[in-house]
């Protein structure tokens, strides 16, 4: 087996497709250990688990980066991961759902562990015997710690820690792996040498990240499942600095399925010459002043701030409880929002949301949200998520929450997450048309100006060797559950009401929140597709990392917020290199 997985990673250098099929070693070695773990694992006062899930991960990935025209990291990684359920109790009461500040079982009820990468059965099974003994043992000490919690508890509501899933089998094939690693290192190599020309660039950073996945899952309920993931991403960034100190970034993002969807090397070389040359003309322009008012964001702009701004409040969370004040007073205080609104209007009435996660395509563009079995062994379903405005569902896991008592299949990773979220609207306009609306709003207001915003930085680009990645993480995690904090917005214009436009710098949003979406202005009807990587926040009930990204898909029009207040970026600036950088 260990020349197989020789052979299997020389086909990825070399170019060639290696298909691999469903493992009927890793299937078999998972489903006899659930039938023994079901049958036999009890201690002699205890009670036996109730639901096993077993998920393994079967991944390759590789990550290149360069920068200042020569590689920094050229990584390759093959890895296998068990990731095990285990619940002692029943549907209605069991070991989920709870922290305890005395006892970190949350932590290991739900554990993962490395797999060994040979086929070996003896072994996989020994490994899988082992985490599970492990997990049992945390449920049931987290299990009697939440008992006792709730005898001196008045619990408000009845609902159940778990749902009963369905029996089905659905066994995929495996994704083939195609991989041109030095061809891939050599165009990540040569496309960072680019920047090299602009002597005002001060960094500069091509990254590519690529990863294939074989899941395979069974659980006690009799589900069997087998699928493949793949996503890759490319991320081009520079920064620099105006002549005040201001630091200025530019970047560029292409998420495709695999390696094959890269831009050809004379479009790269365009992209980056139109991002250099925005980054230079944003040194250049004025700073942008405080306002408040209706603000145009386009396409990737658009698809963001709904990112970070609105699909989060769709996803199904719940509760956690906990035997420490502090914990829960700080889940209190990130509670949804809209869990309270259902059937309420949260949007115009002329824009309805669907999640459709089946949709592999969407106008000859693959969709990375798209999946066929969540991760607790639910087959996604669509979801009517809003109907002609009125708020009618979230994105739920097979923990119920008041009013929606099934899972349809979004819990991924970690907690739930989007798979594709589509934004319907019925009265698209044109972008001349929408930029119309905008500045008759600004006449009708009396304003001199207002703004149109086209690119918004992803929370993932925020620079992590800064202080403003701090910054951003409190202000994201203290904004409370009524408000958003976004990351800033890049290519920013000031509209005046004539429909000129001038290009600023240095802009920041204030807080938004969901009444920020209730009253759109205007929706565009050119839809924007965007592919995004997401990282779901664990539930503290589970304490589950999350080893691998996700992706999710936004496809949205532009749109026209009637009031956001954005501010001008303060704080203290590094001092600007002392002389320029050698040129090449």
């Amino acid at each position: 087996m260990r020349k197989t997985i020789l052979f299997s990673l020389l086909g990825m250098l070399v170019g060639s497709p290696v298909a691999k099929a469903q493992n009927p070693t890793i299937l078999n070695a998972l489903k006899d250990e659930l039938a023994r773990s079901m049958g036999q694992l009890r201690l002699e006062t205890q009670s036996p688990p109730y639901y096993v899930a077993y998920q393994v991960s079967d991944d390759y990935s590789l990550h290149l980066t360069a920068s200042s025209g020569a590689l920094t990291r050229n990584d390759e990684e093959n890895s296998r991961t068990l990731k095990v359920d285990l619940r002692v109790g029943d549907y209605s009461l069991d070991n989920s759902h709870f922290q305890s500040m005395d006892f970190m079982g949350w932590m290991s009820y739900r554990g993962e562990a490395p797999m060994p990468l040979d086929d070996d059965y003896d072994v996989l099974r020994r490994t899988i015997w082992l985490d599970t003994d492990g997990a049992y043992k945390g449920a049931l000490e987290t299990l009697s710690r939440k008992k006792a919690y709730l005898q001196n508890t008045i619990r408000t509501d009845s609902l159940p820690d778990f749902t009963k899933g369905e029996k089905f089998t659905r066994l995929s094939a495996g994704t083939p792996w195609k991989v041109q690693r030095n061809e891939l290192a050599q165009l990540v190599e040569q496309a960072s040498q680019a920047f090299l020309k602009e002597s005002k660039i001060h960094r500069s950073e091509i990254d590519l990240e690529t990863f294939f996945e074989n899941d395979c899952f069974v659980n006690s309920e009799g589900v069997e499942s087998a699928q493949p993931r793949q996503g890759s991403k490319l991320v081009i960034t520079a920064s620099t600095q105006a002549d005040d100190g201001m630091p200025l970034k530019n970047f560029q993002v292409y998420v495709f399925t695999d390696p094959s969807g890269l831009p050809d090397r004379q479009k790269l070389a365009a992209d980056i010459a139109a991002l250099v040359s925005d980054l230079m003309a944003l040194r250049a322009a004025p700073v942008v002043e405080d306002y408040s008012g209706p603000v145009l964001f386009e396409q990737q702009a658009a698809a963001e701030i709904l990112a970070q701004g609105f699909v989060p409040l769709l996803l199904a969370k719940r509760k956690a409880e906990s035997d420490n004040a502090q914990f829960s007073a700080f889940s209190s205080k990130n509670a949804n929002p809209l869990l309270s609104k259902v059937n309420t209007r949260v949007l115009p009435r002329f824009v309805s949301l669907k999640a459709t996660p089946a949709v592999r395509t969407y106008k000859g563009v693959p969709l990375l949200g798209s999946y066929e079995v969540d991760d607790e062994g639910v087959r996604a379903r669509e979801v009517s998520l809003v109907e002609d405005g009125f708020l009618k569902g979230f994105l739920l896991s097979r923990s119920p929450i008041k009013g929606f008592g099934q899972s349809n299949g979004h819990f991924r990773g970690a907690s739930t997450a989007p798979s594709v979220v589509r934004f319907l609207t019925t009265q698209g306009k044109s972008p001349q048309d929408l930029k119309k609306i905008l500045t008759d709003r600004l006449k009708e207001d009396g304003l001199k100006y207002g703004y149109l915003v086209r690119s918004i930085l992803p929370p993932a680009q925020v620079d992590r060797d800064r202080n403003d990645f701090q910054s951003m993480f409190m202000d994201r995690y203290s904004a409370g559950s009524d408000g958003v904090k976004l990351t800033n917005p890049v290519r920013v214009y000031r509209v005046y009401p004539d429909g000129k436009e001038e290009l600023v710098r240095g802009a920041e949003f204030e807080n938004i929140n969901i009444r920020s979406f209730k009253d759109l202005l205007g929706t565009g009807k050119e839809e924007f597709i965007y592919n995004y990587p997401v990282t779901p926040t664990p539930d503290m009930s589970f304490g589950r990392s999350n080893p691998n990204v996700l992706y999710a898909t936004i496809i949205a029009p532009s749109f026209i917020l009637a009031d956001v207040d954005i501010k001008k970026a303060t704080g203290n600036y590094r001092q600007p290199p002392v002389v320029s950088h050698p040129a090449p």
